[in-house]
């Protein structure tokens, strides 16, 4: 099956949701890729990431995923200096599941994929710039085949066990990027 990938740009605007579906201990896992800026890679970057399934922004619910998606084209565009609208997200991925569960799987990914990682491979002016967006320890390059196969992998049984006692040891030293579910208004993770 030959699914066509959702497209965002950082002006699209993320579906609504409801309070309730933000009172829900659940999460997204997505992987994306980003079109329209030559990094000198061999594939355009791909994102593996983590987004509370429901964000608050302002006084608005919207799709996490989405919502996490769109700021992060809007980060990179400012960090390139580029105007809104520049880059094109291609999402290949969004899966929902429990909090922990995602993030156990996202974990299990990026502990195992560090010399594929876009801020391990880039130097010069590129690396400086591109460390100015956020979210830059989850981006990958690789064919994308290979990460939609390495997302859905994560999501064994044993792996999302292997990956929550990841979340656990960093949650420990207090490392950022592993979240503990939080309903304070205004937590956008």
């Amino acid at each position: 099956m030959n699914l066509k990938p959702r497209q965002y740009k950082s002006t699209s605007k993320p579906v609504a949701r409801t309070r309730k579906e933000y009172t829900s201990k659940l999460a997204y896992m997505y992987v994306w890729e980003l079109v329209g800026l030559d990094l000198g890679l061999s594939y355009n970057p791909i994102k593996i990431g983590f987004a509370k399934a429901v964000y608050c922004r302002g006084n608005k619910y919207v799709h996490g995923g989405e919502g996490r998606i769109i700021g992060n084209l809007r980060d990179i565009e400012k960090a390139f200096n580029k105007p809104m609208g520049t880059f094109t997200a291609l999402v290949h991925m969004f899966k929902l599941g429990d909090w922990e569960d995602v993030l156990g799987a996202e974990q299990f990914v990026h502990a195992r994929n560090a010399d594929e990682k876009v801020m391990n491979i880039l130097n010069g002016e590129k690396c400086v710039r591109w460390n100015r967006a956020s979210g830059k320890t989850e981006w990958y390059n690789m064919r994308l085949i290979t990460a939609i196969s390495r997302a859905r992998n994560s999501w064994r049984k044993t792996n999302i066990a292997i990956g929550q006692g990841t979340t656990l040891a960093k949650r420990k030293k207090g490392e950022h990027g592993v979240p503990e579910f939080n309903l304070e208004e205004g937590s956008n993770i």
